[in-house]
């Protein structure tokens, strides 16, 4: 069986969440664009081997979807339609040392023949990554869907000059992101990505990171031709052909997943700020190519929703479908956000872009979902205005600041992280009782929030804005 999330759920409408922001007249903040770690781009270090696949019955050499012609730049000529499929065949780089700039993902093609249509904004071939366990040690799979904010239009999408400038809201509309976070000089993935953290609960799972390069929240499936408005630079292109088929990419990624992990004991399905819209999305069909998997998490990270009612309606909808009523399917979900994040608060609308307003909306979105759903909804709010939590590489352990602004491990070493701790709870205790009991969630899973008397605009982490 293979699913499309497209036919499952459209999560939220997307000209709501991007005109929330103002729409192409209001310039990206800094935290949605600039602000963002490209270390798994970075040139490579030293080769390393990859290991080989946990599941019996997967194949994880690279497969041989993508081709090895060079890749040919997106036009922008209106006078040619926007098509299915690729402007170029896709290639991937898998040799040793691309591999270690990545963290020890190889790269994947999505299939041409299976997901024509999988493709970036800009027309170019899409590709994401994964990284199997150790043979014989997998405890699971995760899939990781990556953020990069959301665009609608001419100037939100590629920016006042047509090239990615002012007013842009997205990180990227092409495939240069395919891999997770990692630190720049070791090219150890960060956070829950770390296969070699010793508190992280997930070390031991297969990893497919579905790379976002399309705006739409991981759920279009259209082509449009942009036209450039009156107030945009007059050097700028004047129509760019659009490809918002992030539905296609992530039904490549979930139909990749199934055939090369197809029996997982538990299924995690998470992602970070744009990707937690998207991973909500995944959860019904994922749980369609599951059908004996009797432990699937849905794990949003800075994706709450506050201040779009369309998709608080959304959530409590697949919550409860999920919720084991009549003997049916539970599946348990999760939020972790910071209360004040200051990204969240750039994408809403304006009644919550404040500290104080986005923290006391947040408390009412979290506390309604806990009250409607107590059997298989839990969140975790630590107090501060960062944004993402699950990339970041203090996620287990504490990092501290210097004098000159950056930020390094504390010596000794100082786990769990004071700033993901809450009534004496650190974060890998309380993803651990979510994802690892069977019959029921596990106690140290329970509702934890900072003080939400007090509003903090402070943030403990370093690359604290990353999407």
């Amino acid at each position: 069986m293979t699913c499309s999330v497209r036919a499952s759920l459209v999560v939220v409408t997307l000209g709501a969440f991007v005109s929330a922001c103002g729409g192409s007249a209001t310039p990206a903040p800094a935290d949605a664009a600039s602000d963002v770690s490209t270390s798994s781009d970075a040139s490579p270090s030293s080769d390393v081997s990859t290991s080989s696949d946990a599941s019996p019955s997967a194949d994880t050499s690279p497969p041989s979807d993508g081709a090895t012609s060079s890749d040919a730049s997106p036009t922008t000529d209106a006078s040619v339609p926007p098509t299915d499929g690729a402007t170029a065949r896709c290639t991937v780089d898998n040799s040793a040392s691309a591999v270690a700039a990545r963290g020890g993902f190889l790269e994947v093609c999505a299939d041409p023949v299976r997901e024509p249509r999988a493709v970036c904004g800009d027309g170019s071939p899409y590709r994401f990554s994964y990284r199997p366990a150790p043979a014989g040690t997998s405890r699971g799979l995760m899939v990781f869907f990556q953020g990069g904010g959301a665009c609608n239009d001419y100037v939100t999408c590629w920016g006042n000059d047509g090239v990615g400038g002012t007013g842009r809201r997205v990180v990227t509309m092409t495939n240069n992101r395919t891999g997770p976070q990692v630190d720049p000089t070791t090219r150890r993935p960060l956070g829950i990505m770390a296969a070699d953290e010793p508190t992280n609960p997930l070390a031991a799972y297969d990893v497919v990171f579905g790379s976002y390069c399309t705006g739409d929240l991981g759920q279009g499936s259209r082509d449009e031709v942009l036209t450039r408005p009156a107030d945009a630079s007059p050097t700028a292109p004047a129509m760019i052909p659009t490809y918002f088929h992030g539905g296609d990419n992530v039904a490549a990624v979930l139909a990749f997943a199934q055939r090369t992990f197809p029996s997982p004991a538990r299924v995690v399905v998470t992602g970070s700020s744009a990707g937690a819209y998207t991973s909500l999305a995944a959860v019904i069909p994922l749980a369609a190519m599951y059908p004996a998997t009797t432990r699937i998490v849905y794990l949003g990270d800075a994706g709450a929703g506050v201040g779009i009612p369309t998709f608080d309606a959304q959530f409590d909808a697949v919550v409860t479908r999920f919720d084991g009523h009549d003997g049916g399917r539970v599946v348990r979900f999760a939020e972790l956000t910071f209360q004040a994040d200051r990204t969240q608060r750039a994408f809403t609308t304006a009644a919550f872009r404040a500290a104080a307003t986005f923290q006391a909306g947040l408390r009412t979105l979290l506390e309604g979902r806990a009250t409607r759903h107590p059997m298989n909804f839990r969140y975790f709010a630590p107090p501060g205005d960062c944004h993402t939590s699950l990339p970041n590489a203090a996620l287990f352990q504490q990092y501290v600041m210097a004098a000159d602004g950056s930020f390094a491990p504390a010596v000794p070493a100082v786990r769990p992280n004071p700033a993901f701790t809450l009534d004496g709870v650190g974060i890998a205790a309380w993803i651990r009782a979510l994802v690892e009991p069977d019959a029921a969630i596990g106690a140290d899973a329970r509702n934890l929030a900072g003080p939400w008397t007090t509003v903090s605009e402070d943030c403990p982490l370093p690359n604290a804005s990353a999407l």
